[in-house]
């Protein structure tokens, strides 16, 4: 990476609302407790058209709302990044999404929904 691209190079934080009803997924019922006991995890089971296990997706409108770019630092980009460095952009990341998803969640009937990131 050159010099030029590098200060060229940003960052994005989008959410795309309502792709829950693309493919609604199974919740975790004493069965599937039963599955994850057995084989150590729970895998993800997505329904799609005509209820058929990870079939077509339906047909949803979806929302995607896209944050500010975020410049990211050349020391990210050049070689061996610090493990501060990297921890400082993941801090603003972080910070970014949240402050997206605040801006919008009441327009997408979120307002209710805490954010957490994992």
């Amino acid at each position: 990476t050159t010099r030029s691209e590098a200060q060229d190079t940003c960052c994005a934080v989008l959410y795309i609302w309502s792709l829950e009803n693309v493919f609604p997924s199974v919740h975790a019922g004493s069965s599937r407790r039963a599955d994850r006991k057995a084989i150590g995890f729970l895998p993800g089971v997505f329904w799609g058209l005509w209820n058929i296990p990870f079939g077509p997706p339906r047909s949803s409108k979806l929302a995607v709302v896209v944050g500010e770019p975020i410049p990211m630092p050349s020391d990210l980009l050049d070689g061996e990044p610090s493990n501060e460095a990297i921890l400082a952009y993941h801090a603003q990341f972080i910070q970014a999404m949240t402050a997206l998803y605040e801006k919008h969640k009441a327009e997408h009937g979120m307002e209710h929904v805490t954010l957490r990131i994992i």
